[in-house]
C-alpha cells in the first residue's frame, strides 16, 4: 500500500551498522533540509547526536537543533506530542519545515518493544499533515530481529546515501497494529492487590474511590509526579466505562517497587481499534480526550476483550530507589564532606588566630 499523503510529511527509516553507515545517509539528507531552509533536529543518543552535528553546519545559527532522544521519546503519546511541537513557529520560526533524525529506545521488556513498534505504524498517520520529515535510526548491531523486521513494516521508505528506497515490507499502519501481539497479563497480576474497592454502579462513587486511591498511593512513596499521573488516567478511565461502556466497572490495583499495574474493566463492548487516543482529539488520530490523557500519563495503556467484559490495563513504572550500598556511598561522601569542611573551618579559625597574634605584635613593635 502507498503512504498517507497530506501536507508534505514524510517517515523515513535507516538501517546503520557503523558510524559511517549513519552518516553517509543522514547527513546528505540533513544538509538537503538546511539548504532548503529547513530546520534539523537531532534525537539520537548521545553519540549518534554529536557524531552528525559535527558534520552539519549552521549549529552556531541554531538552524540545528540538538535534543534529549529521552525528553521526545518518553511514551509513544508524548512522542506523538513532542513531533508535533517541532514544527511550530516557536522552535524556528523561519523554516520552511523541520527534518529530524532520531532513535526510538525500544527497550528490552518485549511489552515495551510492542509499544514502540505500534508508535512507528502510528507515524505514518500523524505525519500525514505535518511539515516534518521524520528519519527513524536502527543500528542492527543491537536491535533485535523483531525490531528490524517491523522497522521494515512501518515505514514506507529506507534512507540510503544515494536517497530513498521503497519498503517492499510496508504494511498500512491500522493493520500493523491490529497484527500485534496482544497484550499478555502482567505477572503482577498474580499478586494481590494493592487496592481492589467495590463495583462502580454511579458517577457519585468516584470521589470517594480517588480519594481512597491517593491515600493508597501516598503509602506506596512514589514520586509526586507518578502520583498525580495515575489519578489522572484512572479517573479519565473510570469516567470513560461509565460514558461508553456499561456498569458496573471495576478497578484493580497492583504495585511492586518497580512498576504499579491498574485495569479498569466495563461490561460493555468496548473497541477494536488499537490506534485510538494516540493523539489529541480533532487530530489525525481519531479518539477522546479521555484515552489520548491516559496515553500521555502511563507508560503503556493495553485493551482488550476478557470473560469479565472490557479491560483498559494502564501500567507506569517506578523510578528505582537508591539501594542499600548506594545510600551508603552517598552518606560516605556527605560525612567526608562535613569532615572537610569541619576541618577547614578549624584551619581558618586557627589562621585568625595567627594573623591577630601577628597584627598585635607588629603593633608593639611600631
Amino acid at each position: 500500500m502507498e503512504p498517507p499523503a497530506g501536507g508534505g510529511g514524510a517517515h523515513q527509516g535507516l538501517l546503520y551498522g557503523s558510524p559511517e553507515e549513519l552518516l553517509g545517509a543522514a547527513v546528505p539528507f540533513l544538509r538537503q533540509g538546511l539548504a532548503a531552509g529547513n530546520a534539523v533536529v537531532l534525537a539520537c543518543g548521545n553519540a549518534g547526536n554529536a557524531l552528525l552535528a559535527e558534520a552539519l553546519p549552521g549549529r552556531e545559527r541554531g538552524d540545528v537543533v540538538l535534543v534529549d532522544r529521552a525528553q521526545v521519546y518518553t511514551r509513544p503519546a508524548g512522542a506523538v506530542a513532542a513531533l508535533r511541537r517541532f514544527v511550530r513557529a516557536d522552535l524556528q520560526p523561519h523554516a520552511r519545515g523541520v527534518r529530524l533524525v532520531g532513535e526510538v529506545d525500544f527497550g528490552a521488556d518485549p511489552a515495551s518493544r510492542r509499544e514502540w513498534m505500534g508508535f512507528e505504524a502510528i507515524m505514518n498517520v500523524v505525519l500525514a499533515s505535518v511539515r516534518l520529515r521524520c528519519v527513524c535510526a536502527y543500528d542492527t548491531r543491537v536491535l533485535p530481529e523483531p525490531v528490524l523486521d517491523a522497522a521494515a513494516r512501518t515505514h514506507p521508505e529506507f534512507l540510503a546515501p544515494a536517497g530513498a528506497v521503497p519498503s517492499p515490507g510496508y504494511t498500512d499502519p491500522a493493520a500493523f497494529v491490529a497484527g500485534l501481539p496482544p497484550a499478555r497479563p502482567d505477572p503482577l497480576e498474580r499478586t494481590p492487590p494493592v487496592y481492589q474497592p467495590d463495583p462502580v454502579t454511579e458517577s457519585g462513587q468516584i470521589p470517594a474511590l480517588r480519594t481512597r486511591l491517593r491515600s493508597v498511593l501516598d503509602g506506596l512513596a512514589m514520586p509526586a509526579p507518578t502520583r498525580s499521573n495515575l489519578l489522572a488516567a484512572v479517573s479519565e478511565t473510570l469516567a470513560n466505562g461509565m460514558l461508553h461502556g456499561t456498569l458496573p466497572v471495576r478497578l484493580c490495583l497492583w504495585a511492586d517497587p518497580s512498576r504499579l499495574v491498574c485495569t479498569v474493566t466495563d461490561q460493555g463492548s468496548g473497541f477494536d481499534d488499537r490506534m485510538l487516543g494516540y493523539g489529541p482529539p480533532g487530530g489525525d488520530l481519531h479518539g477522546g480526550a479521555g484515552l489520548w490523557l491516559a496515553r500521555r500519563c502511563c507508560d503503556r495503556v493495553e485493551t482488550f476483550h476478557g470473560p469479565d467484559g472490557f479491560t483498559v490495563r494502564l501500567v507506569l513504572a517506578l523510578p528505582a530507589r537508591p539501594r542499600p550500598a548506594e545510600m551508603e556511598g552517598t552518606r560516605a561522601r556527605v560525612e567526608n564532606m562535613q569532615h572537610r569542611a569541619n576541618a577547614a573551618a578549624i584551619r581558618a579559625d586557627r589562621l585568625g588566630r595567627k594573623a591577630g597574634h601577628l597584627s598585635r605584635r607588629a603593633g608593639r613593635l611600631a
